[in-house]
């Protein structure tokens, strides 16, 4: 079984949620090197605005000049309308069966013109693997649906670990309205 463990602060965890929502819900493949040159560079961009926020240093090629840098991410915000955007891709989970511990399948995908996130609970692990496999067999290919497999304390700790499937941005979206303003 292959098994993914990332380290992260809160700031760098809002803002991957951020990138993988974006991904996911504009197309843009940025996860893997790909999308718009102006997205890119406008996650570049934050990535320097929370860098500096946690003591970090800056990436090579980010406006190292506080003015010059913010004013490029307004611009990008404005163009790319980020703040509308993320706002109107938060949604709450549909079709969530019980809040108990376990094992549970989270399935996000379009139907009927909206996104709907499926959250499954399992009795057993076998069941959930079960359950996850064929849920990947079926989507085998299509980028408009992701699908994991996670053990869970509740559905709260589910969406605090996993805001990604929720489209939870609101606190990226924060630190792109502090850069801004």
């Amino acid at each position: 079984m292959l098994v993914e463990v990332q380290a992260r602060t809160q700031l760098q965890h809002a803002w991957a949620t951020c990138v993988e929502t974006i991904d996911f819900f504009g197309k843009q493949g940025l996860k893997t090197g790909g999308g718009d040159a102006e997205w890119r560079r406008f996650f570049a961009l934050m990535g320097a605005e929370l860098a500096l926020a946690e003591g970090l240093p800056l990436q090579d090629g980010v406006q190292t000049h506080k003015r010059e840098r913010r004013r490029e991410i307004k611009q990008l915000a404005r163009q790319l309308d980020v703040l509308n955007r993320l706002s109107s891709y938060a949604f709450t989970a549909q079709q969530v069966s019980g809040g108990r511990r376990g094992h549970v399948t989270l399935h996000l995908h379009f139907q009927k013109g909206s996104t709907v996130l499926d959250i499954q609970h399992y009795g057993t692990i076998r069941d959930a693997t079960k359950a996850y496999d064929a849920l990947e067999a079926r989507s085998s290919g299509d980028s408009s649906q992701d699908i994991a497999l996670v053990r869970v304390a509740d559905v709260r700790s589910l969406q605090l670990a996993y805001p990604n499937y929720f489209a939870d941005t609101l606190r990226f979206s924060n630190e792109v309205a502090r850069a801004i303003l």
